[in-house]
């Protein structure tokens, strides 16, 4: 679509995107099932969404941020971003809370008087907090100060893994004083993740690394390996990389690695999918332990048959184990600079075989250069607001660890300077595979 399109035709094609997808998410929607409705859970809201929902949600929510931009007064659309930062702090407070497990008890409603009572705490103010999130459609205001949970807030009930990774994206890792930061003449340019932002507002931890900080509360431990376990619900990414990548195309006794793993949760896809591949999960010997126990009670015909190893593993100490066909990190790069994400993957090249492949699952900042634009006009090349949560986890990475997540270039970028080729990229929606090999 040319750009001499006038301000109003810009609108209407707006428009026509918005009508065009959301039709689209129908669609999927009715493949399955039924429509979901605001008001319900659905079926559907404990399984992953599939990748051709994912695309109409990227392209509504591009299209919809544009037209309420264009034609809001700025000011408006400036003071509601300035007041952003307090959904995470509602969400924070209605998850340590529990309202949303207080009303599972109670289907027609609860008033906020007894939701109070049982949480403790102040029922007016509590109230204001669970006021504004219905007011944004999570929770249900059935009449006046009477709430019922909705298919949204069915989702905050506390101490689940889902939970626990909302709660700490709202509650632990808040970035503050970021300017401050960038403009330190020594934290400003520093590289090394025991000078991050977060740990400049944690007392006592102002030299400490994230995962130093995690050890010294083994119930801060503990709830972030919970909240690890949430990233995969809600992601996806199990369901994304055992439904798109074309492990079929591998032999019988074709060997996948989890490198830097975890307990194993992508392993157990992989494993209940695909019979003919072979598991091998390698981390630290602590979580290995854990994710050998993990692995042998979720898939327990594939520990019976031999299909799953588990291998301690420092990848900045050693290789992964050697000749695997697929070598597989998820949530890894990004964790690093770029410095030490290059000795990751020459660490792993040191392992690989002609034919090994490497797939990174990580988010991916998409290109905002026209000239090489997806998205339908028009939409931002990196469709807007349509995959704002990579750049959400890009600004995560630089609090938590002074890392980042990375566009395709970037990503290609390492890989040669790790001695890898690139072979191609798999398009997940807000996370992508990027697939290298040996060179040659």
């Amino acid at each position: 679509m040319p750009n001499s399109l006038t301000p109003k035709a810009r609108l209407e094609a707006l428009l026509a995107l918005i009508n065009s997808a959301a039709h689209d998410a129908i669609s999927e929607y009715e493949r399955v099932g039924e429509v979901p409705s605001i008001d319900t859970v659905h079926p559907l809201d404990t399984t992953s969404a599939s990748l051709a929902l994912r695309k109409a949600v990227r392209v509504m929510e591009g299209a919809c941020e544009q037209l309420i931009t264009t034609l809001a007064p700025p000011a408006h659309t400036l003071l509601k971003r300035s007041f952003s930062h307090l959904e995470p702090t509602c969400l924070e407070v209605v998850i340590e809370a529990n309202v949303a497990g207080i009303l599972a008890d109670h289907p027609d409603g609860l008033s906020i008087a007894d939701i109070g009572a049982r949480a403790g705490i102040h029922p007016e103010r509590l109230g204001r907090f669970v006021r504004f999130l219905a007011t944004k459609s999570c929770f249900k205001e059935v009449r006046k100060d009477v709430f019922q949970n909705n298919r949204l807030s069915s989702r905050l009930v506390a101490h689940t893994h889902l939970s626990d990774y909302f709660l700490f994206l709202s509650r632990e890792v808040k970035f503050q004083g970021a300017y401050a930061w960038l403009t330190d003449p020594k934290l400003g340019l520093a590289e090394v993740p025991n000078k991050a932002p977060l740990f400049c507002n944690v007392e006592g931890a102002e030299s400490s690394t994230f995962y130093e900080w995690l050890k010294e509360d083994p119930d801060r431990e503990a709830f972030f390996g919970s909240a690890m376990v949430g990233v995969n619900e809600a992601y996806g990414d199990s369901d994304m990389l055992v439904g798109n990548y074309p492990f079929d195309k591998f032999p019988k006794g074709a060997t996948f690695c989890d490198v830097a793993g975890g307990m194993g949760a992508m392993c157990v896809g992989v494993a209940n999918t695909y019979p003919h591949m072979n598991i091998t999960l390698q981390d630290v010997p602590r979580l290995a332990a854990q994710g050998r126990q993990f692995l042998e009670a979720q898939c327990p015909e594939a520990a019976r048959a031999m299909r799953i190893n588990v291998v301690p593993l420092d990848f900045f100490k050693e290789s992964p184990v050697k000749d695997q066909d697929i070598y597989y990190l998820r949530n890894i790069l990004h964790n690093w600079v770029d410095s030490d994400a290059i000795l990751i993957l020459k660490s792993v090249r040191g392992a690989m075989k002609a034919e090994s492949r490497i797939l990174l699952h990580e988010q991916s900042l998409g290109s905002s250069n026209p000239a090489e634009s997806m998205a339908p006009d028009p939409l931002p090349a990196n469709y807007g607001a349509g995959s704002i949560l990579p750049h959400y986890h890009d600004l995560n990475m630089m609090n938590i660890f002074t890392s980042k997540e990375r566009s395709l270039e970037e990503y290609r970028a390492l890989g040669v300077a790790a001695g890898l080729e690139f072979v191609k990229l798999w398009d997940l929606v807000q996370k992508s595979i990027v697939e290298f090999k040996l060179p040659g």
